[in-house]
């Protein structure tokens, strides 16, 4: 509980009272980088999941996602999800239709290219091997605001190195409000989106260090660049003319080597 004013903390406190299994923590509010690591400091289990409050983790999720880890040796995975609308209008569906291996090449190219209902950079459809995590001390950035899930999943993928098992299950319903982080970003320019770049600069480090492939490093680059288009994009259209961000996004581009970038380089 990350320091929650409603009735959270009395409804989780009656739910684990009628189940064992069920563990609670509260702290101040820190944001959700800081509540994952928290309840990452405490977990005790041998794989995570990380789930949004105001999302539904459908019925048998678990049990479905254990079942393929049970019989396909991986370190992660993924099952489909649906993103719906506040009226119950599903926006966007995934659709594995059967248990799938994809290697470590596989899983960055889908990241960077978001495949059409495949793989893409979201936490809450997955099962995370927390011996990796352990193992490699993985953390989530506090201070990256937008895209810490995103920086987190290549973090653990370089890590791993092991194949990632996608099934045809349906494990997850993401709701898409406008109260959220995401539906803020649809709104316009926040001064905070500026983290989604740094977060972007920081995966294009990391596949230098761990990965090297001239391909993945190039593909981390455009998604650089991709990311300062669209937040000058957003400060044109939001009217934002602080002179310094836009400073800021030029700097951090040019810094990351992503200006102009070449394949071959």
């Amino acid at each position: 509980d990350d320091g929650s004013t409603d009735a959270s903390w009395e409804m989780l406190t009656r739910l684990a009272a009628s189940d064992s299994r069920l563990h609670i923590y509260h702290k101040e509010n820190g944001g959700v980088s800081a509540a994952r690591n928290m309840a990452m400091m405490y977990a005790q289990g041998e794989w995570y999941m990380f789930v949004d409050s105001d999302d539904e983790l459908l019925p048998d999720a678990l049990k479905s996602m254990w079942s393929a880890v049970k019989y396909t040796p991986c370190d992660m995975v993924v099952g489909n999800y649906k993103r719906m609308k506040g009226t119950g209008e599903v926006i966007h569906s995934d659709k594995y239709q059967s248990i799938e291996e994809l290697s470590l090449d596989r899983g960055i190219d889908a990241f960077f290219h978001f495949e059409p209902d495949r793989f893409q950079g979201y936490l809450w459809n997955r099962l995370f091997r927390a011996e990796i995590i352990k193992k490699y001390n993985l953390q989530f950035n506090e201070e990256i605001l937008y895209k810490e899930d995103g920086l987190f999943l290549i973090q653990f993928l370089l890590h791993s190195k092991s194949n990632v098992v996608t099934i045809p299950k349906e494990v997850y319903t993401y709701y898409d409000r406008i109260d959220s982080a995401m539906g803020r970003v649809r709104k316009g320019f926040e001064p905070a989106h500026i983290t989604n770049l740094y977060a972007r600069v920081l995966i294009l480090k990391e596949i230098k260090q761990y990965d090297g492939k001239p391909k993945n490093i190039y593909m981390a680059k455009q998604a650089v660049n991709k990311m300062a288009r669209i937040l000058m994009h957003q400060m044109i259209q939001s009217r934002y003319f602080h002179p310094q961000m836009w400073w800021r996004i030029f700097i951090t581009t040019a810094h990351a080597g992503a200006l102009f970038t070449n394949p071959n380089k």
